[in-house]
């Protein structure tokens, strides 16, 4: 089912993101086409992801959550400099933790929203992650997560059938370990206990090209450009007109999309 996201909302989270991304079209153009999908995905149920989250896994520096929940209980990442960085900068996060999303140091069934964002595809243990993920969260409780499609590698690239060598090539790129059909999203919930409540894709086609064009061009400004040079770059380039019309309006659950956010629940 298509849904087309209030114009408030996806004014006042591009402006958010703006802030945020700056310096990053690419994560820009991929980051609130994704935050409005979940956004979006969230409120079919009275759920407000904009408000308060109780707990954000894999929360890197913050920025993220920062830039559009208003509060999040708990954040958590392995990595030590960006939980310090959240913990230093980020005021919507009450307490941030190192801690692996393997191994989640909360009390079982604690939790009334778990939110996790392009997460799971990176972690080699996805099942220990899904087992965490699903084991923290409260009867009547809600998980709310994005990761990747299994159309990822065939619609950043461009062509129905990557080779072995360019997938490969992708998948270190990007640090991917899993792809995700809704069927095996579900069928790793439902052995873990929680229901598939909703699902949406995002991403279409034509964003997913734009998207990895202005990432592999990031990539080349790191490589051939000295700091400062880089920099004055990526300033000069940030958000144009050309790439605000692969945002508005923005329509979810395109039926191809190189994404996938789903809600769950423990009834």
């Amino acid at each position: 089912m298509s849904h087309i996201i209030h114009q408030s909302t996806t004014q006042h989270i591009m402006r958010r993101m703006l802030r945020c991304y700056a310096t990053s079209p690419f994560a820009f153009l991929f980051r609130t086409i994704e935050i409005q999908a979940m956004v979006a995905l969230a409120a079919r149920h009275g759920i407000d992801l904009t408000d308060q989250v109780a707990v954000d896994v894999g929360c890197g520096n913050g920025a993220l959550g920062q830039a559009f929940i208003r509060q999040i209980t708990l954040g958590f990442d392995l990595s030590r400099t960006d939980v310090l960085h959240v913990y230093r900068h980020k005021s919507a996060y009450r307490h941030a933790i190192c801690a692996s999303a393997t191994a989640i140091p909360l009390s079982a069934q604690s939790q009334p929203v778990v939110f996790s964002n392009s997460v799971i595809e990176h972690i080699p243990d996805a099942a220990a992650t899904w087992d965490e993920l699903a084991r923290i969260v409260q009867p009547g409780g809600w998980l709310i997560l994005s990761t990747v499609s299994e159309q990822f590698p065939a619609l950043m690239l461009g062509t129905p059938a990557p080779s072995a060598s360019a997938r490969a090539e992708l998948d270190r790129s990007y640090a991917h370990y899993h792809y995700y059909s809704v069927a095996t999203v579900e069928s790793d919930l439902t052995r873990r206990g929680l229901t598939l409540v909703d699902h949406t894709t995002y991403i279409d086609p034509r964003q997913a090209r734009q998207s990895h064009q202005l990432r592999l061009w990031e990539q080349q400004q790191r490589t051939t450009s000295t700091l400062q040079h880089r920099y004055q770059q990526l300033r000069r380039v940030p958000v144009t007109l050309q790439q605000l019309r692969y945002l508005s309006p923005v329509e979810t659950d395109p039926g191809n999309g190189a994404a996938l956010a789903i809600v769950a629940r423990r009834v």
